[in-house]
């Protein structure tokens, strides 16, 4: 939770609040190691954020989309966008995931935890 009550999940320096669905799961295993997933299409790039900017590693260029390879707060991930992204690596990629598609794997099983 963060210092207003909202249930969360910290990812090194990142922070992602939780939707409804996850907060009885996130009350009743708070602290407990989770791992957080991500489809790519569930990040998009922004003008500027709170969260930690990412490093883009790699654009790849498919056509209709955009498939970026970034590390954001030490975590590798893709991040996919329509068009052509508008970044490079010399500049810093703000980011911002849609915590409503956010999954939660049980960090020691692997087991995918049921949301509500």
């Amino acid at each position: 939770m963060n210092m207003s009550g909202t249930p969360g999940v910290a990812c090194g320096q990142l922070w992602f609040p939780l939707p409804e669905k996850w907060w009885s799961q996130a009350r009743h295993a708070e602290g407990q190691p989770v791992t957080v997933g991500l489809r790519p299409h569930d990040v998009k790039i922004v003008e500027s954020s709170l969260q930690t900017p990412a490093e883009l590693r790699l654009l790849e260029v498919t056509g209709e989309s955009s498939l970026l390879h970034v590390t954001w707060s030490g975590f590798p991930m893709h991040v996919q966008c329509a068009g052509r992204a508008a970044v490079s690596t010399d500049k810093p990629v703000w980011l911002e995931a849609n915590s409503a598609n956010i999954h939660l794997f049980d960090a020691k099983t692997g087991v995918r935890l049921d949301s509500e």
